[in-house]
């Protein structure tokens, strides 16, 4: 029972790297892991691998660093896309002042994904980088909201509260969770224990680049579940439970809502 909320598979574009992690979603103890895609280039291939992998959970979306070099069918294919349930959800998605389109075109991006989202009734996985008022004001247009993930938070805790009020989901990711751990300390603990998710973010966490993908994948789904649990004061064992439990409204929200 290992949930890891966010993976970039399809980063890792050596095929036989893919297939050491893939092989390592599948061994004792399994991972179930959200793989996220950024552009229509991957949107097909994630697709494709779902059906053969059930740890292997796709997410279709357009990301804030592609908005400027967007397809002109992008909205099509992502439509088409979440309609067929090709993908489980869309993700991922957001906003970002480093790289990208102009904020406010990603804004209207971000909206339209969004209400491809509510249409199919798919959850969305979201990033955000020096942008959060903006996020906020965007996720403020709609009176409701599909089930949403904020990956890899660290933002503040005011912040926190206010995604918290929407009901976002917040996930944590191991390079924040050593570089900036006295900032991580209280966010973590901040978040309640039915709201909080993990993620590697592989291959963005590998110790080894030189190293075999699967092992480093594993260790890093594993440290980032061991810090956590030291920083919120519980077992390891019973996080991975929590997160895994707190994953299947993104997997499976008919089961979730029997919680």
């Amino acid at each position: 029972m290992l949930l890891d909320a966010h993976v970039h598979l399809l980063d890792l574009h050596d095929e036989k790297a893919r297939g050491a992690v893939l092989e390592q979603s599948l061994l004792a103890n399994p991972v179930t892991f959200f793989c996220n895609t950024t552009s229509p280039e991957q949107w097909d291939a994630v697709t494709a691998l779902a059906p053969l992998y059930p740890s292997l959970v796709p997410f279709c979306g357009l990301h804030p660093w592609y908005t400027a070099a967007r397809a002109p069918d992008w909205q099509e294919r992502l439509e088409r896309c979440a309609a067929t349930g090709a993908c489980r959800g869309i993700g991922e998605v957001g906003l970002d002042t480093l790289q990208g389109a102009p904020l406010s075109l990603q804004q209207e991006l971000l909206s339209c994904q969004i209400e491809i989202a509510r249409a199919a009734g798919k959850p969305l996985v979201l990033h955000c980088v020096h942008a959060w008022g903006e996020l906020l004001g965007v996720l403020g247009r709609f009176r409701a909201l599909p089930p949403f993930m904020v990956h890899a938070f660290g933002s503040s805790i005011e912040v926190l509260e206010k995604l918290l009020e929407k009901g976002a989901y917040v996930s944590f990711w191991l390079k924040d969770l050593r570089r900036k751990r006295e900032k991580m300390k209280p966010l973590i603990a901040r978040v309640p224990d039915q709201r909080l998710l993990l993620e590697t973010d592989f291959p963005n966490c590998r110790f080894n680049a030189n190293g075999d993908a699967g092992i480093e994948y594993r260790r890093c789904l594993d440290a980032v579940y061991d810090e956590t649990a030291a920083l919120r004061g519980v077992t390891s064992e019973s996080l991975r439970r929590l997160v895994y439990d707190n994953g299947t409204i993104f997997t499976n929200p008919a089961a979730a809502g029997k919680r």
